[in-house]
């Protein structure tokens, strides 16, 4: 267990706050692979590289960033970022990629607000890089201005807290305390999204993170009937989130106030317990019988018994029930169960991953 000086991870904060804000980037992760997700040894399997037991995770990312992209990787990143159309990216490693995407993240954050809402959050003191927690709290630009100060100052301090938390799994930071447990994350960058907390449950390796923004991106895109290729994700599946103190349980797509959303997989529709909720069962989806569920909608346009098909309109996105801002939660579970995994304190996903589903929505 390494031990260094916050000094040394300090980074400027927002809005006066006192609490460190560290750069999580460059602290070292002693956890050992073996006791996260599996896929990290396959990789190293996968890659003729034989692992010890106790290998960490910040060995494992300088192994990884030496590997060359796979023609999938390139061809994804060049779905998520078309800028890189025409970019040869023959020589790019997992490194190289990762920092792509870092900066891409970090200027596409700017691009979501018009040049007055950057203004007034300037005036506000709130770095723009900061406004990443607030849409994963806000969802939407004009949501996040009309909060108080007080609000917003409080959402940035969690996660600056949050950080410095999780990190203590890792690393110890002199003169913090640990709440939430340390452990139960990893700091991943994904692709279009930006880096975050991931539950360990659901952690993989930055290959399979891109690929998972990639279906995120073809979910949004038939949520939306949109041909977007910008991920308008606030929120991932199994990060951590500040106002439940826990793992999120889906994915938060959000664009605009109300616009039109359409299934994105064929079922019945069923009645959900909470307000806003748009369920939709499909016995017949691979592996097992599923339960897509849509939350927040300020308007549901078919009712339960109906069969709807991807592509069909169902409602309409709305702000409406346990919601903080315009946006549509897409969870799935197992089995014909409306019921959601949305518990406070819990650390560990329930639900099922909506990350695997894209390969049968169809064209």
């Amino acid at each position: 267990m390494n031990t260094i000086l916050l000094a040394d991870i300090l980074m400027p904060t927002s809005m006066g706050i006192q609490t460190p804000k560290i750069n999580v980037e460059r602290i070292t992760n002693n956890t050992p692979i073996s006791e996260l997700s599996g896929a990290f040894l396959d990789s190293l399997v996968t890659h003729g590289v034989k692992a010890a037991g106790s290998m960490t995770y910040s060995e494992f990312k300088a192994i990884e960033a030496t590997w060359p992209l796979t023609a999938e990787g390139i061809r994804i990143l060049k779905e998520l970022y078309p800028e890189l159309s025409n970019t040869d990216m023959s020589t790019w490693t997992y490194g190289t990629s990762e920092a792509y995407c870092s900066q891409a993240d970090k200027r596409n954050l700017a691009k979501r607000f018009s040049d007055e809402q950057l203004r007034k959050l300037n005036d506000r003191g709130i770095r723009i890089e900061d406004t990443f927690y607030l849409f994963k709290e806000f969802h939407d630009p004009e949501t996040i201005l009309a909060q108080s100060d007080e609000t917003l100052k409080g959402v940035i301090e969690g996660y600056y807290k949050a950080n410095l938390s999780m990190s203590l799994g890792t690393q110890t930071v002199i003169g913090i305390q640990s709440d939430p447990p340390p452990g139960y994350y990893t700091y991943l960058n994904f692709p279009g999204y930006g880096y975050d907390w991931f539950s360990n449950d659901i952690a993989t390796t930055d290959y399979w993170m891109s690929i998972q923004s990639a279906r995120a991106l073809r979910t949004q895109q038939v949520l939306y009937s949109s041909t977007d290729t910008n991920l308008h994700c606030t929120n991932m599946y199994g990060t951590y989130s500040q106002s439940q103190n826990g793992a999120h349980e889906g994915i938060d797509f959000a664009i605009g106030t109300t616009p039109s959303i359409y299934a994105t997989f064929r079922g019945v529709v069923l009645s959900g317990g909470q307000t806003g909720q748009l369920s939709v069962y499909d016995a017949n989806a691979p592996e097992q019988p599923k339960t897509y569920t849509y939350l927040h909608m300020s308007y549901k346009a078919v009712s339960p018994g109906s069969n709807v098909a991807p592509y069909d309109y169902v409602g309409n996105q709305g702000n409406v029930g346990n919601a903080t801002g315009y946006h549509v939660h897409f969870e799935v579970e197992a089995g014909s169960t409306t019921a959601l995994h949305s518990e406070l304190n819990e650390h560990h996903v329930q639900s099922l991953s909506p990350y695997q589903l894209q390969s049968y929505i169809g064209p």
